[in-house]
């Protein structure tokens, strides 16, 4: 969990899964807010934007070539 905010930022509203009244708060914030689910939306695209599977597969490949070279 303490992960959480640092990979989605601002880009979620951040709630104590165990609590399912926070859980329940943060869904009716969205579903009662089109700016505020607009917002979620454009900062999601923005985050997602910032990683691909290609540079993902090319920095393993690169992790994998060191260890097999150590």
């Amino acid at each position: 969990r303490p992960a959480t905010g640092e990979i989605f930022a601002d880009a979620a509203l951040l709630v104590e899964p165990a609590d399912s009244a926070a859980v329940a708060a943060a869904i009716a914030r969205v579903l009662s807010s089109q700016r505020l689910r607009d917002d979620l939306v454009a900062r999601g695209r923005a985050l997602a934007a910032r990683h691909s599977w290609a540079d993902a597969a090319a920095r393993t490949h690169a992790l994998l070539r060191e260890a097999a070279s150590a």
